[in-house]
């Protein structure tokens, strides 16, 4: 039926992307955003992928993203780089 398709499209996708943009948005107010961080959410979880400078900023992300509203557990799959992205010095 039609409604069943609006529901499977719609809602949860509709839903997972506020969520990832909650996610994402909260990494920014932890001034987290410098990095090249991926964030999906589906289902209560958020998936972080991508890298951070140290392990200390990927603990600090994992903190964040587990305190947004409606997510139930965070899936870290950060590595960090140990050094900022950015112009790097010569020598």
């Amino acid at each position: 039926s039609k409604v069943q398709q609006v529901n499977y499209a719609a809602a949860p996708t509709a839903d997972n992307q506020a969520m990832a943009e909650q996610v994402a948005a909260a990494l920014t107010a932890a001034q987290l955003d410098g990095y090249d961080i991926e964030v999906r959410y589906q289902d209560g979880v958020a998936m972080l992928g991508g890298s951070v400078g140290t392990m200390a900023e990927r603990e600090a992300a994992e903190r964040v993203v587990s305190q947004v509203p409606g997510v139930m557990s965070v899936q870290n799959q950060l590595r960090p780089a140990f050094a900022p992205q950015g112009p790097h010095m010569a020598g």
